[in-house]
């Protein structure tokens, strides 16, 4: 279960930070990684499948998850990423958000936070204008809920919480999506189907690797290489010929 190798990650690097033990024993360089191969991810394919997706979304009455869906389609986001996102994350005049921090469920722990994947998965990326005045109308929203609740709301400066403050699941919001999409005939796309409909939507559009990786969150380049070979493929040969009309 990752959750608990992540629950299990975090603990044994505090203990090693604060001197208590000497070694991680669950760092990285010293685990094999698993190795298998990855299957076809379920993604909205053309430009149809999201704009329906999209004109779904608008229709949708209730706000949290408007916004979920949004900032899914829109930055490309972990799921984990998305329910960690704090108000200060934002910076509503320069419509950027730092993405900085994973909201993880681990069994017998509840939602346990944590740094983000790699030092790359922190990043600060802009936000379409579209989503600024989404964004301030949930913002208004969220504070007249903390408001109403009172002394039952935890102090906290979350997005996506539960309905006394604390932190929310993932799975989740995974189960908002799946019943959106059941109920508006949808193609079933996960969260991580999403983030992988948003990097497609990109490469084939021909924004550049570095700025789609970095975009991302990938460790490298060749990350986001390995995993969108055939968009890669594609681009590779758009601008074969590109160049071939230029030329002859």
């Amino acid at each position: 279960n990752r959750a608990i190798k992540v629950m299990l990650h975090t603990i044994l690097k505090s203990a090693e930070r604060q001197g208590i033990i000497d070694r991680n024993c669950a760092s990285s360089d010293l685990i094999e990684p698993v190795t298998g191969t990855k299957g076809d991810k379920q993604i909205f394919e053309d430009l149809e499948s999201i704009k329906q997706f999209i004109q779904c979304i608008n229709l949708e009455t209730d706000i949290r998850k408007k916004v979920a869906f949004s900032l899914f389609i829109n930055l490309g986001i972990r799921s984990t990423e998305l329910v960690g996102l704090e108000w200060k994350d934002f910076d509503f005049e320069k419509e950027q958000v730092s993405i900085c921090r994973d909201s993880i469920y681990a069994p017998g722990f509840g939602v346990v936070t944590k740094e983000t994947k790699t030092k790359k998965s922190s990043r600060t990326i802009s936000i379409p204008s579209n989503l600024i005045s989404l964004l301030k109308q949930y913002k208004d929203y969220w504070e007249k809920e903390k408001s109403l609740h009172g002394n039952l709301w935890i102090n906290t400066d979350r997005l996506f919480t539960t309905w006394d403050g604390k932190n929310m699941a993932g799975s989740t919001v995974a189960k908002w999506l799946r019943k959106f999409e059941e109920d508006n005939n949808l193609k079933l796309v996960t969260p991580h189907g999403l983030r992988h409909t948003n990097i497609t939507m990109q490469l084939v559009n021909g924004v550049d690797i570095k700025t789609v990786s970095a975009r991302a969150g990938h460790s490298n380049i060749s990350t986001t290489l390995n995993i969108y070979t055939h968009y890669t493929s594609e681009a590779d040969k758009k601008a074969s010929n590109l160049i071939n009309k230029l030329l002859f």
